[in-house]
């Protein structure tokens, strides 16, 4: 998860008054960097909302610093079932949070989020039923098996949280596609990782790594500190004023990309 990503787009169609909501909640809780950026919609055409720097930042600098207080985790334990993944549990927290509206510490967050009807329809959560995995990608034995494994783990997924009270499948389809697409890891290959969405950081694209050599992206989220330290997004390259904020989060095959990405 987000240390990642190649060619993205998951901003999404939010309103303008919901980003403004959602800027003011960051600022209420101390985000650090949000006179330096704004939202908007992005350079790039299909790259919904997206961020853009309204002054420059010199390489090595910080971007933003969203709280942990702003973060959103999944549960550690569901009293229910086996262990479940990282990714379900996060998702469930997600259904909670959205099931109790405007009571939800996250409201102004999830809010933000795109509907159903705008996460891209070419991720696996949203094919039709009965898609046969082995004639996607017909030419690579690596991307037919990854097509396999997100069909399977994506409706085993589904399954689960309807099992634990999730009101429909389009819910849980819509949960984990969030999730999926727009969690970031903090402490990866530790005892302490964890996966989370962090508020105005998944709003980043990236849409091509390089170009004649040259890299594109300019900043990185800095994965090693625990969500308590708050998600950190640092300027790895100049970034001049007036440009959109473009992040790496980390090299995945094309098959890859599609499979968690949706395009």
């Amino acid at each position: 998860r987000k240390t990642r990503k190649s060619v993205a787009c998951r901003g999404g169609t939010a309103q303008p008054r919901r980003v403004d909501k959602l800027l003011s909640w960051l600022g209420e809780f101390g985000a650090e960097g949000l006179d330096g950026l704004r939202v908007g919609p992005s350079s790039q055409p299909g790259g919904g909302l997206a961020v853009f720097a309204t002054r420059s930042f010199a390489a090595g600098e910080r971007v933003c610093l969203v709280p942990g207080s702003a973060i959103l985790t999944g549960l550690h334990k569901i009293s229910t079932g086996p262990d479940l993944s990282a990714e379900v549990r996060l998702a469930w927290r997600l259904l909670q949070e959205k099931e109790l509206g405007e009571a939800s510490h996250f409201a102004p967050y999830i809010e933000s989020l795109p509907s159903l009807d705008d996460l891209p329809r070419a991720h696996p959560l949203f094919w039709p039923a009965g898609l046969d995995a082995d004639k996607l990608l017909e030419g690579s034995a690596h991307g037919r098996r990854l097509a396999r494994e997100a069909l399977e783990d994506g409706e085993t997924n589904v399954q689960v949280l309807l099992g634990l009270g999730a009101a429909n499948e389009d819910d849980a389809r819509w949960a984990l596609a969030i999730v999926d697409s727009r969690a970031f890891t903090f402490q990866p290959d530790t005892p302490g990782e964890q996966l989370a969405l962090i508020p105005l950081l998944d709003l980043l694209n990236t849409y091509t790594l390089f170009k004649d050599g040259q890299e594109l992206w300019q900043c990185s989220f800095e994965p090693d500190g625990a969500v308590a330290d708050g998600g950190l997004l640092m300027a790895e390259r100049p970034v001049t004023e007036g440009d959109e904020v473009l992040h790496m989060y980390s090299t995945n095959s094309s098959a890859m990309l599609w499979m968690v990405y949706g395009f």
